[in-house]
């Protein structure tokens, strides 16, 4: 009994150790927003994301320049985050995937090119973005060919089962 209580205790204190933190205090969150500018450190956005998303939601804004210097590090997530955080910049702290076409055409440019080369790095958010985009003709023209060669880095029929 003793030794299944010992067991127990092992295996709590080795999944609590393993376990990602998403709570940071003040100076370890200087010390990430330091890592991301300085030395483009992957955890250390990470940690920034997981910050943004889970402990502070309503300063999304906060997070869109380490998001742009990790699209420039060539972080995929990072460029359908930034993508995520400028469409709620521009729609009252709310996503929604057809606001791009409220912006003025400079800005959908640049977020269509930051969608471009997440998809280029392999983010499936941004091809599935990408997809929708040429699919429908929404701030691009319509574009069979261009959302059919996106179509093909997923499997038969995902698009059917996919709600964007």
């Amino acid at each position: 009994m003793i030794r299944i209580f010992l067991y127990l205790i092992i295996i709590l204190f080795l999944i609590s150790s393993c376990s990602r933190r998403t709570h940071l205090n003040d100076s370890e969150l200087e010390e990430a927003k330091r890592a991301v500018v300085i030395s483009h450190d992957v955890t250390s956005y990470v940690d920034l994301e997981f910050y943004y998303t889970d402990q502070c939601p309503e300063l999304y804004m906060e997070q869109l320049p380490y998001d742009l210097i990790m699209c420039k590090a060539n972080v995929g997530s990072s460029c359908y985050n930034f993508y995520v955080n400028y469409l709620k910049v521009c729609n009252s702290g709310k996503f929604d995937k057809a606001s791009i076409s409220k912006l003025n055409k400079p800005e959908q440019d640049f977020l269509l090119y930051i969608l471009n080369k997440g998809a280029l790095l392999g983010n499936d958010h941004c091809r599935n973005y990408l997809y929708y985009y040429y699919k429908n003709g929404i701030v691009v023209r319509k574009d069979s060919l261009k959302a059919d060669s996106i179509s093909e880095f997923f499997p038969e029929e995902y698009f059917d089962k996919v709600n964007l």
